[in-house]
């Protein structure tokens, strides 16, 4: 799932839930791209929740202009989402175990999988889990993971 940085967050939210209804996946992470394909961030669930339980206190939770806005139906994907600088990636020839490691270590929710030919996915706990319950070895790789899994 990818948004552009002018896409309205009810808009958002509205996409999450109805992938959650219809089963095709319940996706909690999306990246954000320009027009130009340019990855320029990731937007999470917790962010949407974080504007609409406090919007007046977004500024100190995001570095953007998020303050400027009062009502989360004014707000834009650009104004909580997580800048490209502060997002953790990793190289698709990772292996799992790597990669879930440095998660724990950053105490990060998810990972962008990517290098300079384009973004692979975004992995997380939640992904993990259903990694090991699906017997899937530590040391594959995650670009091959990526591939491989069921959506």
């Amino acid at each position: 799932l990818s948004f552009s940085p002018c896409t309205m967050l009810s808009e958002v939210a509205e996409q999450m839930v109805q992938n959650a209804i219809s089963g095709n996946f319940a996706c909690h992470h999306a990246t954000v791209q320009r027009e130009d394909g340019q990855f320029c961030g990731v937007l999470d669930s917790q962010d949407l929740v974080k504007a609409l339980c406090c919007p007046e206190t977004l500024e100190g939770c995001h570095p953007l202009h998020a303050a400027e806005h009062h009502e989360m139906g004014d707000m834009t994907v650009q104004d909580v989402m997580k800048p490209r600088d502060l997002v953790f990636t990793c190289s698709p020839d990772s292996a799992m175990k790597d990669v879930l490691r440095m998660l724990l270590l950053t105490q990060q929710n998810s990972t962008l999988i990517c290098d300079e030919n384009g973004i692979y996915g975004i992995m997380t706990p939640r992904d993990a889990v259903r990694a090991f319950a699906d017997g899937v070895l530590n040391s594959v790789g995650i670009a091959e993971w990526l591939r491989e899994r069921p959506t």
